[in-house]
């Protein structure tokens, strides 16, 4: 009986130590391939977080030279502007001096012209019309001088804007750094507040200009009709006067006269 027992529990001991021995091989075996393949994902992660920061940075760097061509396309569409507003400028000076040349010889003219006659009226006509222009453009000039201060102060605006914007980027790390982001915090305040002036001084003068050139048109008008219609002769000089003090300007020059006069 004992030998018929050991017969049976041999083949068992000896199936479990090649069990053993087949899951040690196992094991062995495949701890070096998980390793393998623990690598191989850490290395694609990487690669992967690699390439995001490369995509990353190149949108970054796109939208970098955008905003560079943006501000480049806007510099030259300022410089455009001022070489149009300058171009305008020495128009509107030589017409000036066109004017004031015209004058002084209708003015000789008018000495020569009989008192009354139609030449004289002609003269006469001639002359305001002149006047009257060279005082538009000399409004038209206190206009562009504006528009130019506004373009330079739009232009220190946009100047202040990207220096704060750096510092918006970057943070600002000293007390010196805070300081100075104040300081042009204030100086865009002043500056937009300058733009808004000037911005509303160019509508009045726009409203100004329409309604000046309405009462000069009657102006003209009203005197034709008393020139064609005059009968007692007048003298160049004293035509010329009435022409003059019936001007929009002096004409608005003397209702603030009397409003401050009723006003003292």
């Amino acid at each position: 009986m004992s030998q018929n027992k050991k017969k049976i529990f041999t083949p068992v001991y000896v199936l479990s130590e090649a069990h053993e021995s087949n899951q040690t091989k196992h094991s062995s075996i495949e701890e070096p391939e998980i390793d393998v393949v623990k690598n191989t994902l850490v290395s694609i992660s990487e690669n992967l977080e690699e390439n995001r920061l490369r995509v990353q940075n190149a949108k970054i760097s796109f939208l970098n030279v955008k905003v560079k061509l943006q501000n480049r396309r806007t510099d030259l569409l300022t410089v455009l502007k001022d070489l149009k507003n300058a171009e305008e400028m020495q128009r509107i000076t030589l017409r000036i001096e066109d004017i004031d040349h015209l004058a002084a010889e209708i003015r000789q003219s008018l000495m020569n012209c009989v008192p009354g006659s139609a030449d004289e009226n002609k003269f006469i006509d001639e002359h305001m019309k002149l006047t009257q222009e060279k005082d538009s453009l000399v409004r038209k000039q206190d206009y562009f001088n504006v528009l130019g201060t506004l373009n330079e102060t739009t232009e220190k605006i946009t100047a202040v804007q990207h220096k704060l914007a750096r510092f918006s980027n970057d943070g600002c790390k000293t007390e010196e750094e805070k300081q100075l982001v104040d300081s042009l915090m204030k100086e865009l305040k002043d500056l937009v507040d300058k733009k808004n002036e000037l911005a509303h001084q160019m509508l009045n003068k726009e409203a100004e200009e329409e309604e000046i050139g309405e009462q000069s048109r009657l102006s003209l008008e009203r005197t034709q009709y008393v020139l064609n219609s005059q009968q007692t002769p007048m003298s160049a000089p004293k035509r010329i006067m009435n022409r003059i003090l019936d001007t929009p300007l002096l004409t608005r020059f003397n209702r603030k006269l009397d409003i401050r006069k009723s006003g003292a």
